[in-house]
């Protein structure tokens, strides 16, 4: 199941820097085994000090230079934020973060040790051929004390780093079912991006059924054969329907789904 996350966030992050370039653009990555995925895994450690040392460990052993990591203080916290950045051929950063703490009475390997661990095998994953985008890779301190490690990250950060951030994928709780996705308010790009990613790999993906196959160029080619059209607005898509196609049992069909859709978060 862990090998599975790991596949697909690897394909989703190189979808994501090649997203809006050529479709045809060559995806290339380092493979890890399923095996040395598992064994990081089980390095798990009881205490957050010691996760923290474990955490530099890892991405030590896969190669990231001692001139891009880092060991972030972080105020209010005992242990630091621990990042390595993987430089690109421009200054633009995807931040890729998961918390390493766990609350006192937990081992927390699920939550979230599960997405720490996979940390520096993602960097290694994307460590050749080099990127045009920089990758920040980042475990975060004391997020069940209240978000310190990841809040204080951006408060330091100034506007002009700020505004060269491109995404963050945060990694949290990962391997307890097959692939998930909530499509409320997210971008359609990357809805798209991933879905492509799961069929391309045969990847169990769940969703609201109009996901498992869809894609926006699809959709179009399909509406436009009925008749119909998709409009795009700054932050969503208006489909639009030719009158003829469009029954009392479709109609009925489409505001069953939409009703069964997930309210938008805030």
């Amino acid at each position: 199941m862990r090998l599975r996350y790991s596949r697909i966030i690897v394909l989703t992050l190189s979808l994501l820097v090649t997203w809006g370039s050529s479709a045809r653009a060559q995806l290339e990555f380092l493979a890890v085994e399923k095996d040395v995925v598992e064994q990081r895994f089980r390095r798990n450690k009881f205490g957050n000090g010691k996760r923290s040392k474990e955490v530099t460990t890892l991405f030590e052993e896969t190669g990231c230079p001692r001139e891009h990591l880092s060991l972030e203080k972080v105020k209010r916290s005992s242990n630091p934020n621990v990042a390595c950045t993987l430089p690109g051929t421009t200054d633009a950063v995807i931040v890729v973060g998961a918390h390493f703490d766990a609350v006192e009475t937990s081992s927390g390997a699920i939550d979230n040790w599960s997405g720490a661990s996979l940390l520096p095998s993602l960097y290694f994953s994307l460590s050749h051929p080099q990127r045009k985008h920089t990758f920040v890779f980042i475990g975060f301190t004391d997020e069940e004390k209240g978000l310190f490690g990841s809040k204080f990250y951006v408060k330091q950060l100034t506007d002009e780093a700020k505004s060269k951030v491109r995404a963050m994928i945060n990694l949290d709780t990962l391997g307890l079912s097959p692939t998930k996705i909530g499509v409320s308010g997210a971008n359609p790009g990357l809805v798209d991006a991933i879905g492509t990613v799961a069929g391309a790999m045969k990847l169990p993906m769940s969703g609201p059924s109009r996901i498992k196959s869809w894609s926006l160029t699809s959709l179009q080619q399909r509406l436009m054969k009925t008749g119909g059209r998709l409009v795009k607005h700054a932050r969503y898509y208006l489909v639009l329907l030719a009158e003829g196609h469009l029954n009392r049992r479709l109609f009925g069909e489409m505001l069953a789904r939409l009703a069964a859709l997930p309210a938008p978060g805030g």
